[in-house]
């Protein structure tokens, strides 16, 4: 099996995604991208090869088409398959790795029950679709657009390399399932209003119970964890994007500039546009 290693300090580049549906006798055709392509099977088997290897992706199940590498379709489904797929910029973000490299991606793998990698390919495909116009059959999106759906197209990725830990490594981490599953839920949900209330009666637990609780597994309280993955976004924007504090607070979930300020240098020890000078200044020299 290969393994792919995953940069995360900038977003990927997408280009375009979708969703296939056959009622039978569906066969890949050849191809060769010059661009990494992502399937993930709703339902049914796709039977396809790359690099030499025959690969049954079947429901739940996924895999990375590389860049440069030849793929085609080696025998015809049975029945009705459905999958969804992206595109996106190759060579800049994969590289073949070892098992014990970190921040890692299995070539195909299976996707865990808790079915968060599928819930924000969904969202993907609801964003690339509502956001855009078609020219000469590619997607066109605004500026700002075009950095919801590289980001968004990132977290599926992020969460991949996620469930290829937990999955291919030891399991170190025994935080209780509802921990888990708050911590998936403000990563998902970072950009909207969220608060302790609400987060509790999503999982129909006691407000005070799941603060304790997370604050005892986490060491950090849940209003930290939901400021700290809304700044690392914000991060990401402001490393990648010409974007004005106001749209970047907004989008990052903030409601008042002032106050997504104020907690950027409080994480981070400095104001947001001291922060992107910095990146600047860096990527310059």
């Amino acid at each position: 099996m290969r393994f792919f290693k995953y940069d995360f300090s900038k977003p990927v580049d997408f280009h375009v995604c979708g969703n296939l549906i056959s009622k039978d006798s569906f066969l890949h055709m050849r191809r060769c991208f010059n661009e990494n392509v992502l399937i993930l099977v709703k339902e049914g088997t796709l039977y396809i090869s790359q690099h030499g290897n025959e690969f049954s992706i079947e429901k739940n199940n996924y895999i990375i088409l590389r860049a440069g590498d030849t793929h085609f379709g080696y025998k015809k489904t049975l029945g009705k398959l459905s999958y969804l797929w992206a595109h996106f910029n190759s060579n800049l973000f994969f590289t073949e790795c070892s098992f014990k490299t970190k921040n890692k991606i299995a070539e195909s793998g299976t996707l865990l029950d808790n079915g968060k990698a599928m819930l924000l390919f969904n969202q993907l495909l609801d964003i690339a679709q509502e956001n855009s116009i078609t020219i000469n059959y590619k997607p066109k999106f605004s500026e700002l657009k075009k950095a919801m759906v590289d980001y968004a197209l990132s977290l599926v990725l992020l969460e991949l390399v996620q469930e290829s830990s937990l999955q291919l490594e030891d399991k170190t981490n025994n935080y209780p399932p509802i921990v888990i599953d708050i911590m998936h839920y403000i990563n998902v949900n970072y950009s909207t209003k969220l608060s302790i209330k609400g987060i509790a009666s999503n999982f129909n637990y006691n407000p005070e119970y799941i603060s304790t609780l997370f604050k005892d597994t986490t060491s950090v309280s849940i209003v930290e964890y939901i400021n700290k993955t809304r700044i690392q976004m914000a991060k990401m924007l402001l490393a990648n994007y010409k974007f004005s504090i106001e749209e970047i607070s907004y989008s990052c979930g903030f409601s008042d500039a002032k106050y997504f300020m104020r907690v950027f240098k409080k994480i981070e020890n400095m104001t947001p546009t001291e922060y992107s000078f910095a990146f600047y200044k860096k990527e310059i020299n």
